[in-house]
């Protein structure tokens, strides 16, 4: 994965988030938005930094694979934030689905090239094939677009 590529990418978008919270809302809401974009962000860093040391020894797996870039992980993800963004009021709440989701969006989107990095990062027992990836990407990318709309036209 080109990781300057992604960081660069999650900085835009979480830029554009920010600005579009900023005129579309009052002063506490941006505010607490901000946080929480911050927050999920962090928290997939610290998935990787903190908390992988501590799991992966038990692990059956000779790849790194973090529980926030797991298949099942990713399907809770979708569920769960789906709720937030479209059933809370609580600007945290969803700054941090979103946050959570521009990283995993952006790993997703930097190694549909590779399928066997992908797989790797989903962490599946059965290699997903080409067209399984492209279409689980787009329904993702569809999916995470249409709760960032939500977000900003309530």
């Amino acid at each position: 994965m080109n990781k300057k590529g992604a960081l660069i990418f999650q900085a835009v978008v979480a830029a554009s988030l920010i600005a579009s919270a900023f005129f579309l809302s009052a002063q506490w809401p941006f505010i607490f938005f901000t946080v929480g974009l911050i927050g999920g962000a962090a928290f997939s860093w610290a998935d990787a930094t903190f908390l992988y040391p501590k799991y992966k020894d038990k692990t059956i797996h000779s790849s790194e694979q973090y529980i926030t870039r797991s298949f099942l992980f990713l399907l809770a993800y979708m569920a769960t934030s789906f709720f937030v963004v479209t059933s809370t009021r609580s600007p945290i709440g969803i700054g941090l689905s979103l946050g959570i989701g521009l990283v995993l969006w952006s790993e997703l989107l930097f190694t549909l090239q590779s399928p066997a990095q992908l797989n790797s990062v989903l962490g599946v027992k059965k290699p997903l094939k080409k067209n399984e990836l492209k279409i689980l990407v787009g329904g993702y990318s569809v999916l995470y677009l249409v709760m960032c709309a939500m977000t900003f036209l309530k």
